[in-house]
């Protein structure tokens, strides 16, 4: 499947699904454990997290990243410069905002529900920059 054609469905899902996410991070929709929400009450990322559902829709960019062709690439959404690796079942992306220099890493095991960091400018996140990075990634996908 192609990386484009696969980002353009995840920004569909994304868009359809962002005020709900953000309205009740904790709903819940499997069997299993409860949500931890990934925002401590100063509203920065804590790595004491489990299947907050706006967290879900970020790395939901990147299902799918694994097929020949796709893997380790960087594309170019809007302004933002992201390049998905995984090794050893670990998931490791870096976005670059090419407007304002700033960088973001994200990393996780698997598909499991906890996100082990997010980081902005090399500090844990706060809700306000997810959401407005969140948002950025709905832009227009440009191929290298």
């Amino acid at each position: 499947m192609e990386l484009i054609k696969l980002i353009k469905e995840q920004q569909a899902y994304v868009k359809k699904n962002l005020d709900r996410a953000f309205q009740n991070p904790t709903e819940k929709l499997w069997k299993g454990d409860d949500v931890n929400i990934a925002f401590d009450i100063n509203d920065k990322f804590t790595e004491d997290n489990w299947n907050d559902r706006r967290i879900s829709l970020m790395r939901g960019f990147f299902y799918g990243w694994f097929y020949d062709g796709i893997l380790n690439q960087i594309v170019f959404i809007g302004n933002l410069e992201v390049s998905h690796q995984w090794h050893d079942d670990q998931n490791y992306v870096f976005i670059r905002d090419i407007g304002t220099n700033d960088l973001y890493y994200i990393t996780w095991c698997k598909s499991r529900g906890r996100t082990d960091v997010i980081l902005h400018n090399g500090q844990h996140i706060s809700l306000e920059n997810f959401k407005e990075l969140l948002v950025k990634m709905l832009g227009t996908i440009i191929t290298p």
